[in-house]
């Protein structure tokens, strides 16, 4: 036994530990014991009320919890990219903000376009605003958007906070499955969203459709799209996304 504990690997336990319980809040959650993490912490089912005490189990998906400092989750050898590529699941990104004991919750909307791209040795799903331009070879850098919802302990003391938060993930989750499905014939349903808000339907891509055809071609509301079209991987930006804020809106 070496008698002591390492700082680094303590905090990242309190940071999962308080992520698990703020899930719980939304979800049934059974976490994933160290030894058979292989990329996610807490397979959750979404909570439906029902009622003034009935709920119901609904749609489940994967969550992957880091620390606020956080800020991108890589996938960058070989067996990361074949098991992010073939997961089946829906997969969230869980920032847990120790001191102010709250959670952000990304949706992983954006890999599903970057997986229908294809041909990269790795990538890197941005939780902030930045350049994506990487600095590694034939690694693609993206910006996940803006988290699709965030609460705190205090926030779960509101009588309608169950109702609410479950109209703001179902639609997400939903979207990633039918993604997965769909990216068998290269194709994908896009969402725009504010935290906390229901999302809206923002159109659907089909990979190798002509540019002038693509419907709505952004895929969440704070960055700019890039499709690609046959005949080069990544094609020049199609459009700016029109958001909340934004100077040409």
């Amino acid at each position: 036994m070496p008698g002591m504990r390492d700082r680094n690997l303590r905090s990242g336990d309190l940071h999962e530990d308080l992520g698990i319980c703020l899930l719980k809040a939304v979800a049934l959650v059974a976490t994933v014991p160290r030894q058979e993490d292989v990329g996610n912490d807490a397979f959750a089912t979404l909570i439906r009320p029902e009622g003034s005490r009935r709920l119901i189990p609904d749609v489940s998906f994967l969550v992957q919890l880091k620390s606020a400092s956080v800020a991108s989750v890589s996938y960058t050898t070989q067996d990361e990219m074949a098991w992010i590529s073939a997961l089946d699941s829906p997969l969230f990104i869980g920032r847990v903000d120790l001191k102010q004991t709250r959670i952000k919750l990304f949706t992983t909307l954006r890999l599903h376009q970057i997986l229908l791209e294809g041909g990269y040795d790795g990538i890197e799903l941005l939780l902030d605003p930045a350049d994506e331009t990487s600095t590694m070879p034939n690694v693609r850098r993206a910006h996940v958007g803006p988290p699709v919802h965030a609460w705190s302990m205090a926030d779960v003391t509101e009588p309608d906070f169950l109702a609410r938060s479950y109209a703001v993930l179902r639609p997400h989750v939903d979207t990633l499955r039918r993604n997965r499905s769909l990216r068998g014939i290269q194709s994908q349903r896009f969402l725009r969203w504010e935290t906390g808000q229901p999302p809206t339907d923002n159109g659907e891509y089909r990979r190798g459709r002509p540019r002038n055809t693509v419907k709505r071609k952004v895929a969440s509301p704070n960055f700019r799209l890039r499709v690609p079209c046959p005949g080069a991987r990544r094609c020049p930006d199609v459009g700016t996304p029109r958001f909340s804020g934004c100077s040409r809106a």
